[in-house]
């Protein structure tokens, strides 16, 4: 039985991360893993959460199923600790920090 990876989000742009989640993705199928984007597929034998994610509960869930859970971290922000940016942005930056 081939084992099944999910990826969480399942679109997540074209530069950076999402570079890696198409890359990884097929490095995967090429190994003979199947690949989705169902948290809660009970074929699941990890889940790798890209960046950051507000589905903590389908998350829960899962953990409680017995699934392994995976964090890709993307980089932090902090140019507007540096240099004023300005505070809509320094808000943004720090909410996105502690997504993380």
């Amino acid at each position: 039985m081939k084992k099944t990876i999910c990826i969480l989000p399942q679109k997540i742009g074209r530069g950076g991360p999402g570079s890696f989640h198409s890359r990884f993705a097929e490095v995967l199928s090429a190994r003979g893993y199947n690949v989705n984007h169902d948290a809660l597929d009970p074929a699941n034998s990890a889940i790798l959460v890209i960046g950051g994610t507000r589905h903590i509960g389908v998350l829960r869930e899962a953990k409680r199923n017995g699934v392994r859970i995976v964090q890709r971290l993307n980089g932090m922000n902090w140019v507007h600790r540096q240099t004023r940016t300005g505070i809509k942005h320094f808000l943004r930056a720090e909410v996105n920090n502690w997504i993380l």
